[in-house]
């Protein structure tokens, strides 16, 4: 059965960047879609709900703690799991988005390898003990 990630991002390359480490990890029958920004997402959970959502949080407008806390309180997907996934998150931003419901946090990496290792130990515990940031 397939799976959907679902990444909301302002950066389309991201995209890709995320699909690419999926195949390295090894990691089948996931299914990715992007959104561009936070009121993109929110009309796309009128359509779908996701398996997982990563969740970038420098973005315009609506960054992705707001999102984030948006996110939750919609009935149909505040139960799928939340990636917070940015190129810097602060210890501060960190605990904020896990206060806030984030299921963990993964800084975006330089390379795809690193990423697909991240991937891999997520999707094989995927578990509410992961909380902690790689």
């Amino acid at each position: 059965m397939e799976q959907l990630i679902l990444l909301i991002d302002d950066d389309k390359e991201e995209l890709d960047i995320l699909t690419l480490a999926l195949d390295a990890a090894g990691i089948k029958h996931i299914m990715c879609a992007w959104a561009k920004t936070a009121e993109y997402a929110y009309h796309l959970f009128e359509h779908i709900v996701p398996d997982f959502i990563f969740l970038d949080y420098n973005m315009p407008r609506i960054n992705g703690l707001d999102c984030l806390q948006h996110l939750k309180q919609i009935n149909r997907i505040k139960e799928v799991p939340v990636v917070f996934y940015s190129t810097s998150i602060s210890n501060e931003t960190q605990q904020r988005a896990l206060n806030t419901g984030a299921e963990c946090c993964i800084q975006k990496t330089g390379t795809i390898d690193c990423l697909a290792e991240t991937l891999k130990r997520l999707f094989q515990t995927r578990d509410s003990r992961f909380f902690q940031m790689y």
